[in-house]
């Protein structure tokens, strides 16, 4: 081993290695249930075969009409965010796993993409969604999206330009609503938001640099500290999941220039151009659900506001859900309580 090796032994992580422990990741997880997982990479027909997206679905035998699209925020990957939920959920029909393009276990494009407007960055990734909705669902495509965090960006964008293949949109703890959206617990982003004015930097540029196995220490207490210890998980299993989830974290992809061309240069967790008016204006007949922790650092009454306004223009299919005591992360913190909701709205989308 060279002493480059020993230093960042992160840079070991390979997408093959993370593609692997995604698979036994799920093995392990849907053991017993019955329900088959299926891995798939979706070219964007770039002309680059590594510009994929990357997805997995569960139970596709089922005969329900709406697909449930589960799409993680910012640096995850949908296998690793929403692992706790997906036994309960394929229960109820089929479930894709989706990455974003550049992002979580998704392909990293070898040819220069250049990425310098927020327009830019937002049809690059509605882009990769919507190649793989076309290759994977067809145009008979009745879904509803899930989405958390930063990626409620993208996906009501994605609504937005193509309204005929929604039927619901389920925002969970989603950034960017309104300008001010309160920020983060200084723990978390204090230095981002304080040395960002100066140095343009991600995350994962940071977690890059440190020495010897810090960077899985941080990712697997990160991921604690969020989402709480998976009882459920073998050993084995979270240490599949801690390796998923440092993989999609330091691979570079064209996903972390979106960090500063979707949000505000001067703060970071404000959007250049707030989602809430364009929620309001999906079409009538897509159903619209807000889901917080009431201890969510992005403000609850964003999605209060939205609804409001959309109740008082005449609208009867949307809601603002806020989950007491949770916080950022009410899918993984409260598995059981957030599955009554994602059986309602997949519901009542069955029955548009």
């Amino acid at each position: 081993m060279t002493l480059t090796q020993r230093l960042w032994p992160w840079r070991g992580y390979t997408r093959e290695q993370g593609l692997w422990n995604e698979r036994e990741l799920l093995d392990g997880i849907l053991a017993g249930t019955g329900f088959a997982h299926t891995g798939r990479d979706t070219s964007v027909c770039t002309g680059d075969p590594s510009d994929v997206v990357r997805s997995v679905s569960v139970n596709e035998q089922h005969t329900r009409g709406v697909d449930l699209v589960c799409l993680h925020g910012f640096a995850q990957s949908s296998a690793g965010c929403f692992h706790a939920n997906l036994r309960g959920w394929a229960s109820l029909g089929r479930v894709h796993l989706v990455d974003w393009r550049g992002a979580g276990m998704s392909g990293r494009a070898t040819s220069p993409v250049k990425l310098t407007t927020e327009r830019d960055a937002i049809e690059y990734l509605v882009d990769g969604l919507e190649a793989w909705r076309r290759k994977n669902l067809g145009e008979n495509t009745n879904m509803c999206l899930l989405t958390h965090s930063m990626g409620a960006i993208i996906a009501t964008h994605y609504a937005t330009r193509y309204p005929r293949y929604v039927r619901g949109v389920l925002l969970v703890s989603p950034i960017g609503v309104r300008e001010f959206d309160r920020l983060p617990p200084w723990p978390d982003l204090i230095a981002i938001q304080l040395l960002s004015h100066f140095v343009k930097f991600t995350p994962q540029q940071v977690l890059r640099v440190l020495p010897f196995s810090f960077t899985e220490r941080l990712v697997r207490r990160g991921y604690r500290s969020s989402w709480g210890v998976d009882e459920s998980l073998t050993p084995e299993l979270a240490q599949m999941l801690a390796e998923h989830c440092a993989t999609s974290l330091i691979t570079r992809g064209v996903a972390e220039d979106v960090f500063f061309l979707l949000l505000n240069p001067r703060r970071r967790m404000e959007p250049r151009t707030a989602i809430g008016p364009l929620v309001e204006q999906l079409p009538l007949d897509i159903s619209v659900t807000f889901v917080y922790g009431e201890n969510d650092w992005c403000s609850p009454g964003s999605g209060r506001w939205v609804v409001e306004n959309m109740k008082s223009a005449g609208r009867e299919n949307v809601k603002c859900v806020v989950k007491p005591g949770l916080r950022h992360f009410p899918f993984r913190e409260n598995p059981g309580g957030f599955f009554d909701i994602v059986k309602e709205v997949w519901d009542t989308c069955d029955k548009r």
